[in-house]
């Protein structure tokens, strides 16, 4: 995604993108200058043009790098439980995927094809050994991971601080949604159909 990637440029390239990652998760893309990313990174905003492009080439490199980032803790992934913890165990990848996604950026979904087969292979071997559902191809349970994990992204602050009003802790909500998330997935027990006599 950038233009240069010698070794005496790539500290450069770095500094802005973790700047750029950080403020485009706390703010969203649209709220974000090149300047303020310039800043943030203690550098020059022409270094940005320079080494990167656009404000768009910016925002397309930054959400290939922090995709790529939960792309290959997905590919050690085998269960509902490691999927969600992958997706939500990146907080800023998590905001920036859920900000992306809010603005219908075409870079979610290639992120989401990126992804895809590795996941659906992995989802059809654990549904083979009987890990998770059969019910479901291996598509849908890739897409109700994405959406369910989406989903917690979008309102685990809110819930968080609505439940420990309650005196609920958020770790014990965290589990709880772990548990209804595992149940949602794991191999139901097929009935025995009574035999003729």
């Amino acid at each position: 995604m950038t233009r240069s990637d010698s070794p005496s440029q790539s500290g450069v390239v770095k500094a802005l993108l973790d700047a750029a990652e950080t403020l485009i998760a706390e703010r969203g893309p649209n709220a974000v200058s090149i300047r303020d990313v310039a800043q943030r990174a203690g550098l020059q905003h022409s270094l940005i043009f320079r080494h990167i492009g656009k404000k768009r080439d910016l925002i397309d490199a930054v959400c290939v790098r922090a995709f790529q980032r939960v792309h290959r803790t997905l590919g050690d992934v085998s269960s509902p439980d490691e999927f969600l913890e992958a997706l939500i165990g990146d907080p800023v990848a998590g905001q920036l995927f859920v900000r992306m996604a809010a603005e219908r950026s075409p870079v979610v979904p290639n992120a989401l094809r990126a992804g895809f087969e590795t996941s659906v292979s992995r989802i059809a071997g654990a549904q083979a050994r009987g890990e998770i559902v059969r019910e479901l191809s291996p598509e849908a349970v890739y897409a109700l991971w994405i959406a369910f994990g989406m989903g917690w992204l979008l309102t685990e602050y809110a819930l968080t601080s609505v439940l420990q009003e309650h005196r609920s802790e958020g770790d014990e909500m965290r589990g709880w949604i772990m548990d209804l998330w595992s149940g949602l997935f794991e191999p139901r027990f097929e009935r025995e159909v009574p035999s003729e006599a």
